[in-house]
């Protein structure tokens, strides 16, 4: 380690116009690095007065951090004023939150009750009446196809009859075809999950999608890990000693 003799005047600021909260953290800092890259080169401390510069560097980026951080916060509590209010606003006409539900959310759940019945109503019928359609058709195509089997080939009024029977079957085919494809003005279908035994649910991820696992429960150990729980199956607490 190289030692330096900026360490005892660090943070002297010889600029004349009046710097902002950012630019007063932002050259403290910069000038706590450059001391810094004097004294940590990757070599180990050897001596008590390197490890007092290093302690007294530690110490005095430490106290930038906590006034940074503090200036930051100063800093963000107008925007963050500003967002909260623009959000109560809001809130109040399109907020869809456990606390707050505007009213044009309410407008909106109340119209989709009141709609639901009637298209459902709409939807059954749709759905009676395209079935109607596929049974006419099949039975269409029947006495069509029976009228044919009847008729021997040099009977012309009976093929005339069993033609015209055909082309019916057909426009009745082309009718439920079309009546099978028309949809229910307002209505879709959403498909809602619902956790009925977390136990198994929670076996079938760690079977088949551990990944989704690893981020909750890493967080969770630390969790742990700061309440001071131990004795955790498959977790282990490995004890460091960091500087202050």
């Amino acid at each position: 380690m190289a030692a330096s003799p900026a360490l005892a005047v660090i943070g002297h600021n010889s600029q004349n116009a009046e710097p902002t909260p950012f630019e007063v953290s932002r050259d403290r800092i910069e000038e706590i690095y450059g001391e810094a890259k004097h004294w940590l080169t990757g070599e180990p401390i050897t001596s008590q007065e390197e490890a007092d510069a290093v302690s007294k560097l530690l110490d005095m980026i430490g106290e930038e951090i906590k006034t940074a951080e503090q200036r930051r916060r100063d800093e963000n509590k107008p925007f963050d004023e500003g967002k909260a209010e623009v959000q109560a606003r809001y809130g109040k006409l399109i907020g869809e939150t456990k606390s707050v539900t505007g009213r044009a959310i309410l407008v909106r759940d109340a119209c989709r009750k009141a709609l639901t019945p009637w298209r459902e109503k709409v939807e059954a019928e749709r759905q009676a009446a395209a079935e109607a359609a596929r049974k006419a058709a099949a039975d269409a195509k029947s006495d069509a196809d029976f009228a044919f089997d009847v008729t021997r080939s040099d009977d012309i009024e009976g093929r005339e009859r069993a033609e015209e029977l055909a082309a019916q079957a057909k426009a009745a085919e082309a009718a439920a075809k079309k009546a099978s494809k028309q949809t229910a003005t307002g209505l879709r279908a959403v498909t809602r999950a619902e956790v009925t035994d977390y136990r198994a649910f929670l076996r079938w991820i760690a079977e088949n999608r551990p990944e989704a696992l690893r981020g909750m429960l890493d967080t969770f150990a630390q969790t742990l890990c700061a309440q001071r729980v131990r004795g955790v199956s498959g977790l282990a607490f490995h004890d460091e000693r960091v500087a202050r």
